[in-house]
């Protein structure tokens, strides 16, 4: 069976849906805190800026030693090439 729905039961839901909804107060608090977090956002931007800054750093240093240690790596196994080389003249063959 269908409620007839009267003008008391319509004030009521009406007055559950205001009492549902945010108030000004509760719109200024979550202003605040997002404006909070905004800020916070952006020192963790700008510390990530620098982490990202000191990495670029240490990759680039990282490059540079292992660039030294491929390049005594390479003369060294030349060296050992060449001095094999002549220790093999001197064996029979």
């Amino acid at each position: 069976m269908k409620k007839n729905m009267t003008i008391d039961d319509l004030v009521e839901m009406v007055a559950k849906g205001f009492a549902d909804t945010a108030t000004k107060e509760d719109l200024n608090v979550i202003k605040s805190e997002v404006k909070e977090n905004t800020r916070r956002l952006g020192k963790i931007e700008l510390w990530m800026e620098e982490i990202d800054k000191r990495l670029d750093e240490i990759e680039r240093r990282l490059d540079k030693i292992e660039y030294s240690l491929i390049k005594q790596q390479n003369k060294r196994i030349e060296r050992l090439e060449s001095e094999l080389d002549r220790v093999k003249k001197f064996l029979p063959a």
